[in-house]
């Protein structure tokens, strides 16, 4: 059935909030599957596989949102109801970043009235018993292990004994 149809990279475009190191890979990454490649950083820096726009602009052209920023004072539940409605209508939303940067209860709202068709979350916040997100078919949820493999605990060894 149609249900099983999706979009070919070249098709869409992915909107990355957040520019570090790692948003910075996975643009070289994104635009290497043929991906349009959109960026939003306060700091934004030099890198000619990202088109700079602002956070509005990217909310709305952007068939895919991937979170990459680092959690501050000021940027906490940055994703709230407001951001997930500027959101192209039908667009997904992944956060591999800080849980603290999206308010899971408006995520919720969002996927619960298909104005997002689905997220991907590698973090999510502590709630006593289990977490609601995780008992939804439009949400995949995976553990915040990237770093863990030997090459990294190896760096970190070697860093406690300089």
């Amino acid at each position: 059935g149609r249900e099983f149809f999706g979009a070919e990279a070249p098709s869409l475009t992915m909107g990355l909030v957040g520019l570090g190191h790692v948003g910075r890979e996975v643009a070289g990454r994104a635009r290497a599957l043929g991906f349009t490649v959109l960026g939003y950083d306060p700091v934004p820096p030099a890198d000619d596989r990202v088109e700079l726009v602002e956070l509005g602009t990217l909310l709305a052209r952007s068939d895919i949102i991937s979170v990459h920023a680092r959690l501050t004072a000021a940027n906490g539940r940055m994703f709230s109801r407001d951001l997930f409605a500027r959101m192209r209508p039908g667009a997904y939303f992944i956060n591999t970043a800080r849980e603290g940067l999206v308010d899971e209860a408006a995520l919720g709202e969002a996927l619960d009235r298909g104005h997002l068709a689905g997220a991907a979350l590698d973090v999510l916040e502590r709630t006593p018993g289990r977490h609601p997100l995780l008992e939804r078919p439009d949400v995949l949820v995976t553990p915040h292990i990237g770093g863990a493999t030997a090459e990294t605990l190896a760096r970190e060894i070697g860093r406690a004994h300089v």
